[in-house]
């Protein structure tokens, strides 16, 4: 996959980063892989969630 992710995190949530990562089902070599695997998730997720919503604009649109 490759790329460089950058987060701006404060320490509370570095702390729930490395909790989720030792608890995480798939266990991954580093905490990276585990962050770069969950903000992949986290872009499929929002990409759905833009779709639905173009979809619900659309359908708005074409019932006026």
């Amino acid at each position: 996959m490759g790329g460089i992710l950058f987060l701006d995190i404060d320490s509370n949530t570095l702390v729930q980063l490395e909790e989720a990562f030792e608890q995480s089902d798939k266990k991954y070599e580093t905490m990276e892989d585990y962050i770069t695997h969950t903000a992949v998730n986290l872009n499929k997720i929002k990409a759905e969630i833009v779709e639905m919503y173009l979809d619900s604009v659309q359908k708005a649109m074409v019932s006026r």
